[in-house]
């Protein structure tokens, strides 16, 4: 067929139905540049956005979610192609009850009967990873079963090895393709299947946001039977409630589509800048209205988790937003794209960030709109963002959707403001505080050790001639030991003051009070005195 891959023999077969079926679609050339064939390109005719769907489909659910992910990218892709592949739908024929039924059995290590009183056999939810069941328990709690199937895996699994090879080989054949990053985007994309193949991982998910959610009463998720849970079947509370896509039913329920919109995007909103773990996929389907207007969130197969600067480059994307920053934006995206120089956008980059606030920060912001446009603003400035804002993205354009429904002036950027807020007025809690502090001080300790070199290969050069500058020096000497003195005490100015921060909130509090006040604090201002008396002295203020 015109291939040929250092691949383990068993992925042989799997790889030799996709040639097939991307040849037959058109698609050869797409094979070719991801190293995995030759001579296929001129095969089956002109690859569409339509025949790249259909291909998609055909080869299963790994390359259905795949394409999913691309159809968000519009940073990589224009919007003929990411419309066509935001109609994806995975093909998958339900398997029987016969054949659920041993597996099922098999992961409770009993029949069935012992801990069900009925499993209705006809599946309520049926997908490429599982299967969900409606079911009752022995005592007569109304629950869902989910199994996952016994016939994707192999095949699932196989998929992803290939992927993560092509990916590999078409950021090595082109540097073009290597700075979008595809190997992390495929890992993205594993780590999401994989952990939809482990109920486990499900069900401690679904336990952790129910804690985080703790706090907010009109918000409900799902109990989970730990006891009865394992890699291939869970078992959890089933909530009836309406979803939020049926406007006839929620006016018969009088239930209030804008207070319903309120709850559901302040829980989103808190899961994700406070608590930095947060549905993935809060599609209508996922959420159910309930009495008294509250929410029920449910199926935490996939869930997003944002690391602490992450969630700090999330807050600076919100504030530049409500304050109408275009600048600070700018920066931000050239920090996402990895730029060296993130302190100067282009003056193209800050014009496009000016255009997308002045668009976007009036009431009323379209998120799905607003994320398209950052994506077709990155592709038409050659920027490249990082993988993992893919799934961020694509949960906030969800939710937002979802939220829009249920009232359609729902404005994202209004219900982010109290967090923004709350944000910009909070005091960075002691443990990030020294995190920081701890990078700052680390990075001027490594200026003070390269200070003195630098100034000495600077004087090098400049006496070589290959410097050019309309200075008189009386002695070269003389200067480069003052300007190492000078650097040396600049970068220990620096680590001191990196250290006072970092101890001073808690040294500060130290002590027996005096006078109203912690003897650390007496000591602080004391010590606030001696030094700018030291200082006025020691520079003849």
């Amino acid at each position: 067929m015109g291939y040929r891959v250092a691949l383990p023999l068993r992925d042989a077969r799997r790889l030799a139905e996709i040639v097939a079926t991307f040849t037959r679609f058109g698609g050869g050339w797409l094979l070719e540049r991801a190293g995995l064939g030759a001579g296929l390109s001129n095969s089956g005719g002109d690859l569409t956005p339509v025949k790249l769907r259909e291909a998609l489909e055909a080869l299963g659910p790994v390359f259905v979610k795949l394409g999913q992910i691309l159809s968000t990218r519009r940073d990589l892709i224009d919007d003929l192609w990411a419309d066509a592949l935001s109609q994806l739908r995975a093909q998958v024929t339900a398997l029987p009850w016969s054949e659920m039924e041993a597996r099922a059995e098999a992961a409770l290590g009993r029949p069935w009967r012992e801990v069900f009183s009925e499993i209705l056999p006809e599946p309520i939810g049926s997908a490429s990873i599982g299967q969900v069941y409606a079911a009752k328990l022995i005592d007569g709690t109304d629950v869902v079963i989910k199994i996952t199937r016994p016939d994707q895996e192999e095949r699932i699994q196989a998929d992803l090895r290939l992927l993560e090879y092509a990916a590999a080989r078409a950021a090595a054949l082109s540097p073009g393709v290597a700075r979008y990053q595809p190997a992390a985007m495929v890992r993205e994309l594993a780590r999401a299947i994989r952990a939809e193949f482990d109920l486990t991982e499900e069900a401690e998910n679904t336990e952790e946001m129910a804690a985080n959610f703790a706090g907010f009463p009109k918000v409900r998720v799902p109990k989970v039977w730990s006891d009865y849970s394992s890699r291939d079947l869970m078992v959890q509370e089933r909530i009836f409630g309406t979803p939020p896509s049926d406007t006839a039913a929620l006016a018969a329920a009088g239930l209030d589509g804008p207070a319903l919109a309120a709850v559901g995007a302040e829980a989103f909103m808190h899961s994700l800048l406070v608590e930095r773990v947060f549905h993935a996929d809060p599609h209508p389907g996922n959420l159910f209205a309930l009495p008294d207007n509250h929410m029920a969130f449910i199926d935490f197969g996939m869930v997003g988790r944002l690391t602490s600067a992450r969630q700090r480059e999330l807050m600076s994307f919100l504030k530049a937003i409500v304050t109408a920053d275009p600048r600070a934006f700018a920066k931000l995206l050239l920090r996402w794209s990895g730029a060296e120089n993130t302190l100067a956008p282009p003056a193209s980059l800050e014009a496009a960030a000016g255009r997308f606030i002045a668009r976007h920060s009036r009431k009323g912001l379209d998120l799905s709109r607003a994320i398209t446009d950052i994506m077709e603003m990155v592709r038409e400035e050659d920027l490249a963002l990082p993988p993992d804002l893919v799934l961020l993205f694509k949960a906030m354009a969800t939710a937002d959707g979802t939220m829009k429904l249920l009232d359609p002036q729902f404005d994202s950027i209004s219900a982010a403001k109290p967090f923004v807020a709350r944000d910009l007025l909070a005091l960075p809690k002691p443990e990030e505080l020294a995190a920081r502090l701890s990078d700052f001080a680390g990075a001027a300790t490594a200026f003070g050790e390269e200070a003195p070199e630098l100034l000495r290969a600077g004087l090098t050069r400049l006496s070589e001639g290959k410097l050019r500058a309309e200075v008189s020096l009386a002695s070269g000497g003389d200067i480069a030991r003052a300007l190492e003195q000078a650097a040396r005490r600049i970068a220990g100015g620096l680590v001191l003051a990196a250290l006072l921060l970092t101890m001073g909130p808690v040294l500060a509090m130290a002590g027996p009070q005096v006078a109203g006040l912690p003897l650390g604090s007496w000591v602080g201002i004391f010590g606030l005195i001696g030094g700018v008396w030291h200082i006025s002295r020691r520079w003849k203020l």
